[in-house]
């Protein structure tokens, strides 16, 4: 079992006035901690009046397209080789590294977690920040727990090596036993969906990208149909509110007076892992 472990609490962005009164405090009520550990619910209501009536004097979005990629973060060819590239290229041919305005890049996360955008800006370095850094996988790490005991994940294949050494004997060789544990395809992608442009990944990096000034982001580009295509999840914003005349945008998150600071509880995230036992018959 593999327990990801981090502090109880962590301070957000929250773009509260996307969202009705309701769905505000639905969601405090679902990840925010409780009034007395620094969510006082009166100021948090005022403040979501403000978040509403600062994003309905928000001009209407327009159309927007990717642009050029910009030569001063790099050559991306060089990126080509990542693991993962090719395989986004089998399931989206129109693939293409660009760069996406930040006026116009619609964000489907209600929230940041302003840890990860410090854990970010501190590691943005070649290609503007496009591709996460090989060895990371998150800020905290990952841990397998064996009878409630934390073991590093790359002592994985000792543990499973161990198992299956107790139960040999001559009589019964050792089984073909593999552990692959390895990062998805981690750059920051935008989907062309319809006239809009839409973050799917990266939302991290992207927000300390444009809180450093950058006026666009660079990313990988490709068409989507909609959200659950590229497996966005419930969480986050509808195919109905990323149409709407005015959807949560990136930007909205460098407004104070929309994206409002709420302490979120942080989760711990839990991967079960099995041991199957089948038996194969050996070909002639």
């Amino acid at each position: 079992m593999m327990r990801m472990t981090a502090a109880t609490s962590y301070p957000s962005r929250v773009l509260a006035g996307v969202m009705s009164e309701a769905e505000f405090f639905g969601f405090l009520a679902t990840y925010a901690v409780p009034e007395d550990r620094g969510n006082p619910i009166d100021a948090l209501r005022q403040r979501w009046r403000e978040s509403r009536a600062a994003l309905a004097a928000w001009p209407a979005h327009e159309p927007a397209q990717a642009e050029d990629w910009d030569p001063a973060w790099g050559d991306p060819r060089a990126l080509e080789d990542r693991p993962g590239v090719s395989a986004l290229r089998r399931q989206h041919p129109d693939a293409a590294f660009c760069s996406a305005p930040v006026s116009a890049l619609v964000a489907v996360h209600p929230s940041l977690d302003l840890d990860q955008v410090e854990y970010w800006a501190s590691r943005l370095g070649a290609g503007g920040g496009l591709a996460a850094p090989e060895s990371n996988v998150a800020p905290v790490g990952f841990h397998l727990l064996e009878d409630s005991r934390a073991v590093e994940v790359r002592a994985a294949y000792a543990l499973l090596g161990a198992y299956f050494t107790a139960e040999a004997s001559p009589e019964t060789p050792l089984p073909h036993v593999g552990l692959h544990w390895q990062p998805g395809l981690n750059l920051i992608q935008v989907g062309h969906l319809g006239d809009r442009l839409v973050l799917i990944n990266g939302h991290h990096r992207a927000f300390a990208i444009a809180r450093a000034g950058a006026a666009r982001i660079p990313c990988i580009t490709y068409a989507v149909e909609d959200l659950a295509v590229v497996g966005v999840s419930s969480g986050g914003a509808t195919d109905a509110g990323i149409r709407s005349e005015r959807p949560p945008l990136l930007a909205h998150y460098l407004d104070p007076r929309i994206a409002v600071a709420v302490q979120l509880r942080r989760s711990t995230r839990v991967v079960r892992l099995s041991i199957s036992e089948e038996t194969v018959q050996e070909r002639s």
